[in-house]
């Protein structure tokens, strides 16, 4: 005597975000520096453009962003504060620009507070150079 039995098998998808920021067309992982070069006390740099995309399959939620440096300041795009919310395959931009109120080197970091699992707080370090 055969018996024949069948099994139904359920996929379950996890929905996650996954940030992903790129500068131009290089990659920006967290932790990885930006450098503005030499800028002229009193002025301002170039704005710099980072796009900050959701490869994953939920909402990106941008909670907080943050710059312990008085020199550098960063803003998205849109003006809005945040939450900023990126759907999944969405992109949003932040603007970064370096204001040099003194001579020599000035850092900064910058936290992107979200709700990526494995990059909560994903960081990117900002440099410049002021020079009279």
């Amino acid at each position: 005597m055969s018996c024949t039995r069948y099994l139904t098998f359920t996929a379950l998808s996890v929905l996650e975000p996954e940030i992903h920021i790129m500068q131009d067309l290089n990659d920006m992982p967290s932790g990885s520096t930006y450098d503005f070069g030499t800028v002229k006390i009193g002025s301002t740099s170039y704005e710099v453009i980072f796009r900050v995309k959701n490869l994953g399959t939920a909402d990106l939620i941008i909670s907080e962003i943050t710059v312990d440096a008085k020199d550098i300041s960063v803003l998205p795009v849109s003006a809005e504060e945040p939450p900023l919310v990126v759907q999944p395959g969405g992109s949003t931009e932040l603007s970064a620009v370096f204001e040099p109120t003194g001579v020599g080197i000035r850092l900064a970091t910058v936290t992107i507070v979200n709700n990526d699992s494995d990059e909560g707080a994903y960081i990117i370090k900002l440099k410049g150079r002021g020079v009279k």
